[in-house]
């Protein structure tokens, strides 16, 4: 049910490797970060505040768009130490028939029209710190094939170009001693849950670029 879920409706506004779905290569970074069209966002905590408001993190992200793709990296704190998280992309394709146009959100999830998707970005352990840093990248039109990865029927839309992007970070709990169990908390929507817990806890988003023309 997407009431397990978490998007936000509105916005003021690198890692041990990608886990499962689109791999990574050594070209990556430079693939993806090496041209123009590159956006930076702040991080929140989830859920929202009792009045809809957002705590901010102290956090970034990073999101670079090319033709081929779109990659990410995702820098954060205030996470627990040394604990399992993986991060999703939450993609609206066609921002302008979200049901306010361009600011697209959770009830968006249930819009065909806006062409909304979830799936699997990557995963990894927080530090002894609990900090994180995330990286991911996608081409347009992939899916991750792992299990779990694409996790609601109906919200398996890859990313197209001028996509609004949100990225969210999923806790896991603490992490299993049952190695296939712990993998399973970096790759999947509800890994290590139960018995553990699975919450999303931070988010970070970035507008379609179509919006400064709009």
């Amino acid at each position: 049910m997407l009431c397990r879920y978490f998007l936000i409706p509105v916005l003021s506004v690198v890692a041990l490797g990608t886990l499962g779905g689109a791999k990574a290569d050594p070209s990556a970074k430079a693939r993806f970060f090496s041209k123009e069209a590159v956006s930076s966002a702040a991080v929140v905590a989830l859920p929202a505040l009792p009045d809809g408001s957002f705590e901010e993190r102290d956090g970034t992200t990073v999101l670079a768009r090319t033709k081929a793709g779109v990659g990410f990296t995702f820098n954060t704190r205030d996470l627990a130490a040394e604990a399992p998280y993986t991060v999703w992309w939450v993609t609206f394709n066609r921002p302008s028939r979200c049901l306010v146009p361009y600011r697209c959100g959770s009830d968006d999830l249930g819009n065909p029209a806006a062409e909304p998707g979830v799936f699997f970005a990557t995963g990894r352990m927080s530090d002894s710190y609990g900090q994180a840093e995330f990286s991911g990248q996608v081409d347009y039109g992939e899916l991750p094939q792992g299990e779990d990865q694409v996790p609601f029927p109906g919200l398996d839309r890859p990313i197209r170009p001028g996509a609004e992007i949100h990225l969210v970070i999923r806790a896991h709990g603490p992490a299993l001693d049952d190695p296939e169990v712990l993998d399973a908390q970096l790759t999947r929507f509800d890994g290590g849950c139960p018995p553990n817990d699975c919450v999303d806890v931070q988010a970070s988003l970035h507008r379609s670029p179509k919006l400064r023309l709009w």
